[in-house]
């Protein structure tokens, strides 16, 4: 959640794969404790079903901007796509997804050999290293491409953001160093994408001779790798940082991925896209308030048979995330454009910090429930 003043209501829209031309919406109508913020945030999650498009500048293919690539002629073991973990999902939900959603996917089938590094924009650079290769190798690549660095860019100062886990033989070799090694099964910390944001872009603008480096070597260190790039260029599309050839670039570079193909968790690459709107101009952060929710107002909800349609909620919040409460069962009718006002009239729904809600059809007739929209 984001906010902006005085916190009143929250307007959140969210689409569905079967359901692209109306695109079911959910209005809460919300309350919070004193002092708190306003919070407004809108996300659309058509990349949730779509794969990244390919945008290319001028010359620019297979991942590199200046045709620097280093290989040191080792076997690289191949590795196999992660698959998609699609979170609070039971067997039935996840059956039909499998048929709706496929994974976003980024590269290309060729796979370099041995350690590389790619001069993707002027002052970036990925550094990707054949996974299980010996210590004394891997440690002589990188002090090569430190090397290789500094001659590109005079008096370069290196940030590492490290996507693999911690390595302090790493951190003795460069300036700075980030890990970077989050769980890609749990959770994603939208507060930790944005403080990577905001590090990558601070660093960048602090000097000319400022330099970042991504290090990745297993396939889920590449993953991670992946996920940065993409958040940071989301982050450089936003309107008070917009930089086109940044985000451009940076974009073009994940379609023409030159290290394999590559699946990314679909939940991880939505929230990378969530950086387009946390800008210190706009004064937008995490609200950390307690929400009390009253009411939800439905529209463009999906109606089945004879026009109506059988729905309730599940609501999660709190860090970590945990199930906080299910709604009893309700009948929406009429047509597809009407909104229907739920009431929680019993007591309001307190909630903190990132909130999930999963609506639901059921069936009485068959006695099942199936998922409609998160």
């Amino acid at each position: 959640m984001t906010s902006s003043g005085p916190f009143l209501v929250s307007d959140i829209t969210i689409e569905s794969p079967q359901f692209r031309k109306k695109l079911p919406s959910l209005q809460l109508s919300c309350s919070s404790s004193p002092g708190s913020v306003r919070s407004a945030c809108s996300t659309n999650e058509n990349d949730e079903t779509t794969s990244i498009y390919s945008e290319e500048s001028s010359g620019f293919r297979q991942g590199s901007d200046s045709g620097t690539v280093i290989s040191c002629p080792l076997e690289v073991p191949q590795s196999s796509p992660s698959m998609l973990d699609e979170e609070f999902s039971n067997p039935t939900d996840a059956d039909e997804c499998a048929r709706l959603v496929k994974p976003p996917q980024w590269g290309t089938q060729y796979v370099s050999t041995g350690s590389r590094l790619d001069h993707v924009m002027d002052r970036i650079f990925v550094q990707v290293s054949p996974e299980g290769d010996i210590k004394i190798n891997h440690l002589a690549c990188l002090a090569h491409i430190r090397t290789v660095i500094r001659k590109i860019v005079n008096e370069a100062k290196v940030l590492v953001f490290n996507c693999q886990e911690p390595d302090p033989n790493v951190a003795q070799l460069f300036d700075q160093v980030i890990d970077c090694c989050f769980d890609l099964r749990a959770t994603p910390d939208l507060e930790s994408f944005v403080r990577f944001c905001e590090v990558c872009y601070d660093w960048l603008a602090q000097s000319n001779s400022n330099v970042v480096l991504f290090h990745a070597e297993s396939s889920t260190a590449n993953h991670r790798l992946l996920l940065l790039l993409y958040a940071y260029a989301s982050f450089c599309d936003s309107v008070e940082r917009q930089n086109i050839r940044t985000n451009q670039r940076l974009k073009a570079y994940l379609s023409a991925y030159p290290n394999g193909n590559i699946r990314v968790p679909i939940v991880y690459l939505r929230y990378a896209s969530y950086m387009t709107i946390f800008t210190p101009f706009r004064r937008q952060s995490i609200s950390r308030a307690t929400m009390s929710i009253h009411a939800l107002t439905v529209a463009n909800c999906p109606l089945f048979f004879d026009h109506r349609v059988s729905v309730f909620f599940k609501f999660y919040s709190y860090a970590p995330l945990r199930h906080v409460y299910t709604s009893n069962v309700h009948e929406i009718h009429g047509r597809t454009h009407n909104r229907a006002i739920i009431q929680f009239s019993e007591a309001a729904i307190s909630l903190r910090g990132p909130v999930i809600i999963i609506c639901y059809r059921w069936n009485p007739r068959q006695v099942e429930r199936k998922r409609i929209f998160k």
